[in-house]
């Protein structure tokens, strides 16, 4: 009696053992059918219990990389950052994806205002399909084949083409320790079993248990991507760095990407910058043949000159009023010019800012927009006007320019834009 209960106790722990292997590597939704029979004189009757396998949550692999891209104007173009997630739970589940941007600790944007980092609003679900190798009784797992067992009724749909398996399917991206493989087909085998053949490198039988997970990657698509925007650039000829990162949560985990760069190459500025003087007295006292041009200025239209050499040609005398136009252009096709304050050194030793010619006799510097509106300016001290005149000040006449300019603020001249300053003086 001794040794049959000796034999019953280690049978009981061998079957105790075997369940709990089976138990801790088996997929998800699979069915445990446990049959009891009584057998006796004229027949027999029977008795099952059915359990199906729960699935084991767990913390998926979250690639997220970044992209690079020529900077074009303020949020263009787009880069799509490319998401790769990988399920490593036993079973079918859905995880659903946001993004944020780098604030701190290295990750914050370079070189930008205004950069974002967008999930589509408030994130994306992506279901991943997953289960667990087994073997089976007619076929086993080769070099180009998987076995996983059958689950429950309602986790298998479709059939050829469109079968799917605890959610795998044709088409599906599984990840494999010797990398990410396509199914090319999944069967069903003679014992209930089901056969996932893949593409790609054969490779190593993988052991049962082992889990077989789906891998998605999202790139450029409508809705469900993350994307990064690069705001303004705010010094031209360096690069815009823009971080993203990728948080993936599920019932039971949260899973961090790394940062992700997002960078924009921006060209150096582009700009043309010349300062124009005619003798508003005479309107001629010209002495040569200098380079001209027109501009309108304060509604009248008169050639400027600009000097070639030494001199720009324009004589005046004692007495007689000078009148500047500085232009400023942004000769890029595609990036603006920001922080933008058009400066000079009147030379008070000789002249004397002003009059008040502009606007009633009330303002002394002329101005010209980006969008050819045009503006007068009465000079203050620093941050009183949009244009300040301090005779002590080296410069000492300084306008902010641009759009978004004023008293206090520098502004942005437009790609293939422009402003222009006037302002008169008289010799002494």
């Amino acid at each position: 009696m001794k040794n049959l209960l000796t034999a019953l106790l280690c049978l009981l722990l061998v079957i105790s053992a075997s369940a709990s292997n089976v138990l801790a590597n088996t997929a998800a939704n699979t069915q445990i059918v446990n049959t009891a029979t009584l057998t006796y004189t004229g027949g027999s009757a029977t008795a099952s219990v059915t359990v199906s396998v729960a699935l084991v949550q767990a913390a998926p692999t979250v690639t997220l990389t970044g992209g690079t891209a020529a900077y074009t104007a303020p949020n263009t173009p787009v880069i799509y950052d490319t998401l790769v997630i990988a399920s490593n739970a036993n079973g079918p589940a859905t995880y659903h994806v946001t993004a944020a941007m780098g604030t701190s600790g290295g990750q914050a944007p370079v070189n930008t205002t205004g950069a974002s980092v967008s999930d589509g609003g408030s994130g994306f679900d992506v279901t991943l399909g997953a289960s667990v190798v087994t073997d089976g009784a007619t076929i086993h797992n080769t070099g180009n084949t998987l076995i996983i067992p059958a689950p429950d009724p309602t986790h298998v749909t479709g059939s050829g083409p469109t079968l799917t398996v605890n959610g795998l399917t044709q088409g599906s991206v599984i990840s494999l320790a010797a990398g990410a493989r396509n199914i090319t087909t999944i069967a069903l085998n003679a014992d209930g079993n089901y056969t996932i053949t893949f593409d790609g490198t054969a490779i190593t039988p993988l052991s049962v248990g082992t889990a077989i997970g789906e891998q998605k990657t999202f790139s450029n698509l409508t809705a469900n991507n993350i994307r990064a925007l690069p705001g303004t650039a705010t010094l031209l000829g360096s690069p815009i760095n823009v971080y993203a990162q990728a948080t993936v949560t599920n019932a039971t985990f949260t899973t961090l990407s790394g940062w992700a760069l997002n960078q924009w190459t921006t060209t150096p500025a582009s700009v043309t910058f010349i300062k124009y003087v005619r003798n508003a007295t005479t309107d001629a006292s010209v002495t040569g043949t200098p380079t001209s041009k027109s501009f309108t200025i304060n509604g009248f239209a008169h050639n400027y000159y600009v000097s070639t050499s030494a001199t720009s040609g324009v004589t005046a005398k004692p007495g007689e009023s000078l009148e500047y136009v500085i232009e400023a252009r942004n000769t890029s096709a595609t990036a603006p010019l920001n922080g933008c304050a058009i400066s000079d050194l009147v030379p008070v030793a000789y002249v004397t800012f002003g009059p008040n010619v502009y606007g009633g006799n009330t303002t002394n510097v002329f101005y010209i927009a980006p969008d050819n509106s045009t503006a007068s300016f009465l000079t203050g001290a620093v941050g009183t006007s949009q244009a300040s005149f301090v005779a002590g000040n080296n410069p000492n006449l300084i306008v902010n320019v641009g759009n978004g300019a004023n008293n206090t603020t520098t502004g942005a001249i437009p790609a293939a834009s422009g402003v222009v300053i006037a302002y008169q003086v008289v010799v002494k």
